[in-house]
């Protein structure tokens, strides 16, 4: 399926924040979903991963939500405010289902992602790769967003979670006791888990990249996004 790219400007108060589009070239309405990356910033692996979901049948997009080319904000500047901006340019796209919209996070990533979630109902996937979990780390890299002690039980999107056994920076233990707190509010959430994989493993241009645990990230994402976008 080939694939058209193209810049867009979501604007969030006086903030530009700078995306990357991925769509199918037709003029159907598909599925949409906003990816995330982690505190190292916006880098081309992001785009290469947007365009291949693309490549599956649906329409992404990859702010550059800090650093990058957006106007002077860091991760301790971010509001959610930014997060729903993102969200409404996707939906504002005739190329969109609105009411099919998925969102994906990478590492701090994944933490916004999930305070997002928790505030916005219209998140009908959420996936989570190597996400950060103890609120209390999570409030020293969002200072501009509240985050409750019990945020989980605001969510009601299916949740995966995705993460290496050998995670040097979230160790599993944390994923497990998220998938915990999710399970205790009763919240569909799923968790797989990945020998060997250390954080960051499913990038190619990384030292932790791990080509086997990549590939099986990759299949178990997209059939989970085909399951709660799809059907």
């Amino acid at each position: 399926m080939k694939v058209i790219k193209s810049k867009v400007c979501c604007q969030s108060g006086k903030v530009k924040i700078q995306a990357i589009q991925c769509r199918p070239e037709t003029n159907f309405a598909f599925p949409g979903v906003i990816i995330l990356h982690g505190i190292e910033g916006f880098k081309a692996h992001h785009e290469e991963f947007g365009e291949r979901i693309a490549k599956e049948g649906y329409v992404t997009l990859i702010p550059q939500w800090f650093g990058g080319e957006t106007e002077g904000k860091n991760p301790d500047e971010v509001e959610l405010n930014d997060i729903f901006s993102i969200v409404e340019s996707l939906r504002s796209s005739k190329y969109v289902d609105k009411s099919r919209i998925g969102l994906i996070g990478f590492s701090l990533g994944a933490a916004l992602a999930l305070i997002f979630a928790s505030s916005n109902k219209d998140i009908k996937a959420l996936i989570l790769y190597y996400p950060p979990a103890d609120r209390e780390k999570i409030t020293q890299f969002f200072k501009k967003i509240r985050i409750s002690s019990d945020f989980i039980e605001n969510i009601l999107s299916p949740t995966l979670i995705i993460q290496g056994d050998n995670d040097r920076i979230v160790p599993i233990e944390s994923a497990c006791k998220l998938l915990q707190e999710f399970k205790r509010y009763n919240k569909l959430c799923e968790m797989r888990v990945y020998p060997d994989a250390d954080h960051a493993f499913n990038w190619p241009d990384r030292g932790e990249y791990n080509a086997d645990a990549a590939k099986k990230a990759w299949r178990d994402m997209i059939e989970f996004l085909n399951r709660c976008l799809k059907k």
